[in-house]
């Protein structure tokens, strides 16, 4: 219930918060930039998991210095999260992917990434050259699940908004 996607340096996710259920109540943000430049988006039905989720990232870049090289066997500290989807995007723009699972899939490298139930319709405009900020336009008008406006992190430290 969530849509989130990258491309050339830039992670925007959607807005749309829910109870846990499909019930809308408000607006949420959902990426977030850790403090060695990886840019991080996190989708999840339980309410309080993403920001435990980002804390955990947050706390294995301050012990490892960053995520590459880490072994995930010995990093599971937490529990109790539900489903969740993680897309973690280092500075060179290699992906780890977290899948209701603590280990991640990755690095992957690839042009761009889409993640949650919008990612179809995001894809379909990366296929076709789009850009991040047109893939959130475009999973967002069409994605019942997934609203703007869209909070946006560029690897060079800089926000953005794409307003509904």
């Amino acid at each position: 219930m969530t849509t989130i996607v990258y491309r050339h340096g830039i992670l925007y996710g959607d807005s749309r918060a829910y109870t846990g259920s499909c019930a809308p109540m408000g607006q949420k943000n959902k990426v977030s930039r850790l403090s060695d430049g990886t840019l991080v988006g996190v989708s999840t039905g339980t309410p309080g998991s993403s920001e435990r989720l980002i804390a955990w990232l947050e706390s294995l870049v301050e012990k490892h210095g960053g995520l590459r090289g880490i072994d995930w066997e010995s990093a599971h500290n937490i529990r109790d999260l539900g489903k969740f989807t993680v897309l973690a995007v280092l500075a060179q723009g290699e992906a780890l992917l977290f899948e209701n699972s603590l280990f991640p899939s990755g690095p992957i490298k690839h042009d761009y990434y889409a993640v949650g139930s919008g990612r179809d319709f995001a894809l379909g405009v990366f296929a076709h050259g789009g850009s991040a900020k047109d893939a959130i336009k475009v999973a967002c008008q069409l994605d019942v699940w997934s609203q703007l406006p869209a909070t946006g992190l560029k690897h060079d430290g800089h926000s953005l908004t794409v307003e509904g």
